[in-house]
């Protein structure tokens, strides 16, 4: 609760103002409940920032996966990058998809 500035200062006046036990214990309350909201909203960024670093990987395996599906085998590829060998494949079949289609006119 020290990092709540507010919360410090209103113990510090209900301390001083002879607030009754029971109104305390609500301002206790209230101080947990922002704590625990606090603490809800650190988790959640943590967590999104976790995902987040997460799709930058997968993201930066799949471009290195498509730079040497022209150098080695689909096994070889998902060994060095993490990706499966479904994913393998499907990066391929999206390859020869798009050179199929550059080599249609109008394509």
């Amino acid at each position: 609760m020290e990092k709540i500035p507010a919360l410090n200062k209103a113990f510090k006046v209900a301390r001083e103002s002879k607030l009754t036990k029971r109104e305390i214990e609500v301002l206790e309350k209230q101080a947990m409940f922002m704590h625990d909201g606090q603490n809800a909203i650190l988790y959640a960024e943590q967590k999104a920032m976790e995902k987040g670093m997460e799709k930058g990987r997968k993201e930066a395996a799949i471009a290195i996966a498509r730079k040497l599906l022209d150098l080695l085998d689909a096994e070889t590829i998902s060994k060095k990058t993490g990706l499966s060998a479904a994913e393998i494949q499907a990066l391929n079949y999206l390859r020869s998809c798009t050179i199929l289609k550059k080599g249609l006119p109008n394509g």
